[in-house]
């Protein structure tokens, strides 16, 4: 199984926003919603933790994951 890579940013912005390692992992491996991003070697996914939409930004590589950014979106947002 791949792992979870988390970058200095990424971990500085998980704690201002409560979001946990594993619901990151929750949303990679198992997505409601898949969307394209500018960067064709990025992929954007998004999944429901807590009746909350979780936006996840992420580099796939042979062997992890490597988290770009991730962030709740707000009820009314169109992306939900």
């Amino acid at each position: 199984m791949k792992k979870i890579v988390l970058p200095p940013h990424i971990q500085e912005r998980m704690a201002q926003r409560q979001i946990r390692k594993s619901y990151l992992k929750k949303v990679v491996m198992n997505p409601e919603i898949t969307l394209p991003t500018l960067d064709p070697s990025r992929k954007r996914v998004m999944g429901t933790i807590n009746n909350k939409r979780l936006d996840v930004i992420y580099k796939e590589t042979k062997n992890s994951f490597v988290m770009i950014t991730a962030a709740w979106l707000k009820k009314g947002d169109a992306k939900c």
